[in-house]
């Protein structure tokens, strides 16, 4: 089995984050630490927290800009333990995800009836980054619109939910 080094952090926090045009929205989408020295990384869609400073990351500096504290302190309420410790295990099969994150057209893999749909190159990324990670989302009534999240020892991601009509129906926990 893989392990997570922060060498390969590094190079999963650079890969999102050059993939990134920060004329859209500068304030979301960069890389920072909080008070409790845990890296941070963005870009809108998913994010990281991890223990350590990965390895080879260029910080940019954040302060100053419009609209830092209120945007990464909303982040970083999202792996807060109210919304990280209410959930519920998903089961996937790995191979499951590599086919859906190499579709051309729809790289989206919908977990099942009582899971959310993610992009499934962000799923196959942060289980590659976090390989003794397992994967949660919310146990409560808004589990379609909350984030997924991979938590491992070293770190945790969250992946935002992808919309599908057959999701909004979901009201309930069966």
């Amino acid at each position: 089995m893989a392990k997570y080094t922060d060498k390969k952090a590094g190079k999963y926090v650079m890969k999102m984050l050059a993939g990134l045009n920060s004329e859209d929205n500068p304030a979301l989408m960069n890389m920072w630490s909080d008070n409790f020295d845990r890296w941070f990384a963005c870009d809108g869609y998913r994010a990281y927290r991890l223990n350590r400073k990965p390895a080879d990351v260029v910080e940019a500096p954040l302060h100053g800009r419009k609209g830092y504290d209120e945007i990464h302190v909303k982040i970083e309420t999202m792996f807060n333990e109210e919304y990280i410790e209410n959930v519920v295990e998903v089961p996937y099969v790995m191979a499951d995800i590599v086919a859906a994150s190499k579709d051309k057209t729809d790289c989206v893999i919908d977990l099942g009836d009582d899971y959310p749909a993610v992009n499934a190159k962000y799923l196959r990324d942060a289980l590659e980054l976090l390989p003794d990670g397992k994967l949660y989302c919310q146990d409560n009534l808004r589990r379609m619109v909350s984030p997924v999240y991979v938590k491992s020892d070293n770190g945790i991601a969250l992946i935002l939910p992808v919309r599908r009509e057959n999701k909004f129906r979901w009201t309930k926990r069966r």
